[in-house]
């Protein structure tokens, strides 16, 4: 960025900031500023490895006579729409050249370096992001050093994630980058192979824009993209508002199978904002440039998980349901009638009533699934966030795709076909013998069986009804069968609405033992292969979603919760054989992938013997000191964020109020995030269930109260009680 001032003398300045690299180029050749080029890259580069955000400052007197024609050509340049086009459009234009000749031979004034510190949540919302599938990319102006610490510092990175560094210097041409991305790719690969179980190490890719730039190219983006594909994340530093923008429509163009969300909150990032499927803005520090270009506005950072995990993935259930079901009610209505030109001998009458096919949509289908298409909730929001995987879902098109359609137009059909059988061999046939049978009464009784049907179909597939969703609910049922009987039964509709067919044809057969026969079969023969498919899906091949409704269900359901397991991630338990407990406190920390016993700050310890049960078996012994309590106890993780830590004390919980609850229940809470819940037993008590403290504390502040209170102990002995984090057992 440049601005141009002039002093009170009268004299003409240009002064710019940027990043070094675009700075260096244009300052003009002379020896004797090497030296401070030199002296100010080394401080820069110090200063992007100490994680500061670095920008570098130059010059530059301009001459009167020389401005005021660059002016002119500059105004003339900005009015014209040809060139404010091509500049949008990302092509070479009179606007940049005229930028790129007054930047020129400029002086170095030094750089400044600045502290951005990350807002609160962004690495726990970058890690969720990733647990839920989603590949996080970062475009940012900053030094390669810089990028790369703040790639640490929110969790993008770690110490287990190769680097593949691709700069100038490394691969100053497309040859040489094509070959390193195609040799780290083949490397990548072959290490996946070797891996057992899926285990291989994730790689990341770190370019900056000068090798972005020839990355880009035609012969060369396929390679790019293919090897972003198989990275864990891309960091891209250095590079321009144009080159975020490239970099999201080369995902967008060629990989039609997702979908782009580029957040950001700067003017820079308006470009990458405007080009991507979703943009997201963040009013902050830096203006409300990018949050007008936005399609939402966030405040912070971490609130992007919120609006991912909880609705994102809400709605698009919602916008699921509400499709598929469109498709469903009316296709079950017309197939219906379609049926009829069989008992009809193809004559092209109607079965239905018309006022009644004209309203199916509006009054007596319509509202139901508004409400659901609105408000449906499969779980609550703490659930969304607490377990990200439930994302996945969305990515996959596991609620909409041609399987999904097939099967909810495959239901329409049944369905339909059983109105049409169920109204042949049952109401017409009890009609007949009745001698009224009529094609009036044959179709209100079809369509108050279709209304049934359709309205109960929505009631199955919501996950949440509240107090307006059973009114409408209610009211669009009901309002068919009102207005069948005041449309039927009265002169001023039968004249000039309805019409004489109809006049008087509902009462009557509503009064037959017949209608209501009809009614209740076609309703369970239609909808009782849904509701035995739902109930087998349930109880033999539930997914995470079910089992976190389940595990939310009353006292009246406990005794058929089953365990709460998480498809994907092992179950570890570790056995523990302890004599005599002397200690003042201790505190156990069991992981997911290994079994570590630490030792508290206090003055006693103890020895203790564990053996990890996994595939395969292996033994962890350590030991830390003398003494023993005799008993045994398991703990298992089931997350592999999971915190399982047990306390050894006597003082600890002394006030608490102690329930019983389910295990599915206690296993729910296992991974979660600012929950923590003390389970307690006496050391001489065998348990088969767990029990839960109700004045229970973050997890945070639970460990931290136990580790306070386990010090603050003087003595010990038999009476000892143990406090755990986690799921405790007592064996014997």
């Amino acid at each position: 960025m440049s601005v141009v001032v002039r002093k009170p003398s009268g004299e003409l300045l240009l002064y710019t900031k940027g990043a070094d690299m675009m700075i260096y180029q244009r300052l003009k050749d002379d020896p004797a500023m090497m030296k401070l080029k030199n002296i100010t890259r080394d401080h820069m580069e110090k200063y992007a490895d100490d994680g500061l955000r670095t920008l570098a400052l130059a010059m530059k007197k301009l001459d009167e006579r020389w401005f005021q024609q660059w002016k002119m050509r500059f105004d003339d340049a900005q009015g014209n729409v040809a060139e404010i086009d091509r500049r949008k459009d990302g092509k070479p234009n009179a606007i940049d050249d005229l930028m790129e000749e007054i930047e020129e031979g400029l002086e170095l004034i030094g750089a400044t370096a600045i502290e951005d510190k990350l807002q609160d949540g962004v690495p726990q919302c970058l890690a969720n992001l990733t647990r839920a599938g989603i590949k996080v990319w970062m475009l940012t102006g900053d030094k390669e050093e810089t990028a790369i610490n703040i790639s640490y510092a929110c969790s993008l990175l770690d110490n287990t994630i190769q680097q593949v560094i691709v700069n100038a210097t490394t691969c100053p041409d497309e040859a040489a980058i094509r070959a390193k991305l195609n040799a780290a790719a083949r490397e990548f690969m072959d290490n996946a192979k070797g891996m057992a179980g899926g285990a291989e190490k994730e790689i990341s890719l770190v370019i900056d824009g000068e090798a972005l730039e020839m990355a880009l190219q035609p012969g060369t983006a396929p390679h790019l993209l293919s090897f972003a594909k198989l990275c864990r994340a891309v960091i891209c530093n250095r590079v321009s508002p144009a080159q975020k923008a490239e970099m999201v429509k080369l995902v967008r163009d060629n990989i039609k199978t997702v979908r782009t969300l580029a957040i950001g909150d700067g003017a820079n990032d308006v470009a990458m904002i405007q080009a991507a499927h979703v943009g997201v803005g963040i009013s902050g520090q830096e203006g409300m440039q990018a949050v007008n270009s936005s399609d939402y506005a966030i405040a912070q950072f971490r609130f992007l998980e919120r609006l991912l995990l909880v609705h994102g993935r809400w709605n698009y259930i919602r916008i699921s349901k509400l499709v598929l079901y469109m498709f469903y009610k009316n296709i079950t209505l017309v197939l219906a009638q379609y049926w009829y030109g069989y008992l009809s001998g193809a004559s092209g009458s109607k079965m239905y009533w018309e006022i009644g096919v004209q309203l199916y949509n509006i009054a007596f289908t319509g509202l139901p699934i508004v409400v659901v298409g609105v408000l449906d909730k499969d779980l609550p929001a703490p659930f969304s966030l607490e377990y990200p995987d439930l994302y996945r879902r969305g990515p996959e098109r596991f609620f909409f795709n041609m399987y999904t359609f097939g099967r909810w137009i495959a239901a329409a059909f049944y369905e339909s076909l059983i109105i049409f059988i169920v109204m042949s061999y049952g109401f017409n046939a009890s009609e007949k013998a009745a001698g009224s049978e009529s094609r009036v009464e044959f179709g209100m009784v079809a369509f108050s069986l279709t209304v049934l049907i359709v309205n109960i179909k929505i009631w199955m597939i919501a996950d949440r009804w509240t107090v307006l969703s059973f009114s409408l609910w209610f009211g669009s049922v009901m309002s068919w069968f009102a207005f069948a009987a005041l449309g039927t039964e009265t002169p001023y509709f039968a004249t000039f609405k309805v019409g004489y067919d109809e006049f008087g044809a509902f009462a009557p057969t509503a009064k037959t033992w017949g209608y209501f026969l009809v009614l209740i079969m076609g309703c369970s023969l239609a909808l009782g292969r849904h509701i035995a498919y739902n109930l087998y899906q349930r109880t033999f091949h539930p997914d995470l979603a079910q089992l976190l409704q389940e595990s939310m269900g009353g006292a009246s359901q406990r005794k058929y919760q089953r365990r709460l397991t998480i498809n994907n991630m092992e179950e570890q338990t570790l056995s523990m054989s302890l004599d005599d407990v002397h200690t003042t406190g201790y505190l156990s920390d069991f992981g997911h992938s290994d079994a570590e016993i630490l030792k508290a700050q206090h003055p006693q310890s103890f020895t203790a013997t564990g053996t990890l049960y996994e595939q395969p078996k292996k033994s962890v012994t350590s030991t830390t000191g003398a003494s023993v309590p005799h008993s045994t106890t398991s703990v298992s993780s089931g997350v592999t964020d999971s915190y399982s830590a047990s306390v050894f004390s006597e003082s600890i919980s002394e006030d608490a109020t102690w329930e019983r609850v389910p295990t599915k229940m206690l296993r729910a809470t296992q991974g979660r995030r600012n929950t923590g819940f003390a389970f307690s037993c006496d050391e001489e008590t065998t348990l088969a269930e767990s029990y839960i403290a109700s004045n229970s504390l973050p997890r945070s502040d639970a460990i931290s109260t136990a580790m306070r209170n386990s010090t603050s102990s003087t003595g010990g002995g038999a009476s000892a009680r143990r406090v755990s984090m986690g799921r405790v057992r007592l064996l014997s």
